[in-house]
Formats: structure tokens, C-alpha cells, sequence
């Protein structure tokens, strides 16, 4: 009994299991890009501890996790791996996410926690403009392609820009008869 009541249940100073708990979890209710997003946040946190060996990172405690801590791994990813503040956001949130279930099972880590208001405040990155001007729609829709795909990408984007934004994919998967002829007035 002991062995099988202790088996299953998570180390309550383990970030790991706590990980592990959580992407589990979002596997059995199909959220299979928010489990996605936290192995990826969990193996970035594995290399960042051991680099070489990241797999062998068996036992991360929830108190090592503090804003030095942070703020090296955001140098870290930044500097050395060349990443943007948009990649630190997202390996930090499932963390912070995490932090806070661990909070709310123990309410003693919120004292520690490194991302309450006075702490590790995770970055965000800045917008780019992204919108093109009328002359430079106009200059894509005059281009001429060089190659039939080239033709054919132009369309599938006229195509998406035309149907406000319409995904690629989706344009893909249309048929004949989801297309309405009649004249709206």
C-alpha cells in the first residue's frame, strides 16, 4: 500500500514532477499545443541547468528558481542562444504557471515565489509594425512571378489578404461547394 501510495504522487519540491503533472494532465483533456509549450519550456530549463546532459537533470527544487536565476536564464537565451524576449516569454509563463500550482498546493512558496510584483517580472516582447502601405500592395499585386509556384503563392496570398487573413491551411482545404456565387446585396 505504502509503495503504491507514495509512487503516485508528485514530489511537492520537484519542478519536474510538477512539470510532468501538468503535461499529463493537458494530454488527457487534448491540449496538445499547451503540453507542447511546456515540454519545451521544461527541456529549455533542463539545458540551461546542464548543458551537456540535459536529460540527466532528474531533480529541479521549486527554491532554486529565484530572479537571479531568471535573469540569468533570460541573458542566457538572449545572449548565448540567440533568442528574442519572445522566446524567454515563452519558456517562462508555463514556468511561472507552474510556480503558481505550486503555490496554491503550498502556500508558503508565495513568500519565495521570484514573480510576484516586486520581482522577476517576465519580459514582453515589442510589436513590429507589420502592416504594408497601398504603394507597397500595389507594387505586389503589379509584380510578375518568375515560376508558376511563385504565381501560385502570390494568389494564396492575395487570396488570404482579400478574405481578412484567412489561414493558409484553410484556404488549402476549401472546396467547390463552400463557395456562395449568389450576388449579396
Amino acid at each position: 500500500f505504502e509503495k503504491n501510495y507514495s509512487s503516485n504522487r508528485i514530489d511537492k519540491t520537484n519542478l519536474i514532477d510538477y512539470y510532468n503533472d501538468r503535461i499529463e494532465e493537458m494530454i488527457k483533456n487534448d491540449q496538445i499545443g499547451n503540453a507542447d509549450s511546456y515540454k519545451s519550456s521544461l527541456k529549455a530549463i533542463k539545458k540551461f541547468i546542464n548543458p551537456d546532459n540535459p536529460n540527466n537533470v532528474k531533480n529541479i527544487h521549486l527554491m532554486t528558481i529565484k530572479v537571479d536565476w531568471l535573469k540569468k536564464f533570460e541573458k542566457e537565451i538572449i545572449e548565448v542562444k540567440s533568442g528574442s524576449l519572445s522566446t524567454v516569454g515563452t519558456y517562462l509563463r508555463p514556468l511561472r504557471a507552474i510556480y503558481n500550482i505550486a503555490i496554491k498546493e503550498n502556500p508558503m512558496y508565495e513568500k519565495l515565489s521570484p514573480f510576484k510584483k516586486s520581482g522577476y517580472q517576465i519580459p514582453a516582447s515589442t510589436k513590429v509594425k507589420k502592416a504594408l502601405t497601398k504603394k507597397d500592395l500595389r507594387a505586389l499585386l503589379e509584380s510578375s512571378p518568375k515560376t508558376p509556384e511563385q504565381q501560385k503563392a502570390k494568389d494564396y496570398w492575395f487570396f488570404s489578404f482579400y478574405s481578412q487573413g484567412m489561414n493558409v491551411n484553410d484556404i488549402a482545404r476549401l472546396k467547390y461547394k463552400d463557395f456562395n456565387f449568389e450576388e449579396s446585396k
